[in-house]
């Protein structure tokens, strides 16, 4: 069995195997082929007589500290097909991946575990140091006073990607793992295909996005510029009319023990570089791609 990094010739092999193992909305795995793929260090694994049977990829990441970009990696898109699992595949494809970081001088590997009870398998694989988040839960009234100057965006222009990354590099750089254009474009992109949304206020230029909860009636704020306290006042009324019947909102952000919320696990990092986990585990990830 062999590895390579996959090219858009692969695009198939890729296909197949997100499809066995991840979903059946081919929609949404073209989705990624076409707006995160080309961005990422995809690997496969496999040979020429049975294929390619395990995948993962590895999406740019990056924060700062003081005015140094520190560049890292997100491992996004771990399958292997039902038939060949159990023979490590996939830890065969993440120390490849370690490698390959290493060489292109990233200096940690982060993983946002699909479910709880993938955290304890991602341990063992190195992803020993662990990343919290907070939560404020929030619930609009009516005797809000609600803020009419927010714009709501069903599609993301260049002009406004651009306006956006910028926001994040202003706001939100103290506070969050950061994302090239690309996969900022995507992220936003994959939001709003989950019936989320997008709201940027035309005068403070303050921005807040999320989407509802697959599970419950809940609306998920997955990143904003504002305070958690001030984000019914900002975009109350747009995300009221949008979901008129998800009443309860809840905000994450990065953990921070002085504010007196519980810690929420969010992340595992690897450390590709010794000690770079105490520059970074206060941050949130933020916009997250499971």
């Amino acid at each position: 069995m062999e590895i390579k990094i996959a090219l858009n010739e692969d695009r198939e092999a890729i296909f197949n195997i997100w499809l066995s193992c991840f979903t059946e909305d081919e929609a949404y795995i073209n989705f990624y082929l076409d707006y995160c793929f080309p961005h990422t260090i995809t690997l496969l694994l496999g040979d020429k007589n049975i294929g390619y049977v395990s995948v993962l990829s590895i999406i740019p990441s990056f924060f700062k500290e003081d005015n140094r970009y520190i560049k890292g990696g997100y491992l996004y898109g771990v399958g292997t097909l039902p038939s060949h699992r159990g023979k490590s595949y996939s830890s065969q494809l993440i120390k490849y991946g370690v490698e390959l970081l290493k060489n292109k001088k990233c200096e940690y590997f982060i993983v946002k575990p699909a479910t709880d009870s993938l955290f304890s398998l991602y341990k063992k694989l190195g992803f020993d140091k662990e990343i919290y988040k907070s939560s404020t839960n929030i619930r609009s009234t009516e005797k809000q006073p609600f803020n009419k100057n927010a714009n709501s965006y069903s599609e993301i222009s260049p002009l406004e990607i651009n306006e956006i990354y910028d926001l994040r590099e202003k706001h939100l750089a103290n506070s969050n793992f950061l994302w090239p254009r690309e996969i900022l474009l995507y992220s936003l992109k994959e939001i709003l295909g989950r019936n989320g949304f997008l709201f940027i206020d035309k005068i403070t230029r303050d921005y807040c996005t999320g989407y509802p909860s697959d599970s419950s009636s809940l609306i998920e704020i997955l990143e904003t510029t504002l305070p958690a306290e001030q984000i019914e006042m900002v975009f109350g009324e747009q995300i009221q009319t949008k979901y008129p019947l998800n009443n309860s909102w809840r905000a994450t952000s990065s953990y921070e023990p002085k504010e007196n919320r519980e810690p929420l696990l969010s992340a595992l990092i690897m450390e590709l570089t010794p000690g770079i986990y105490d520059y970074c585990n206060k941050l949130n990830l933020s916009l997250p791609m499971e």
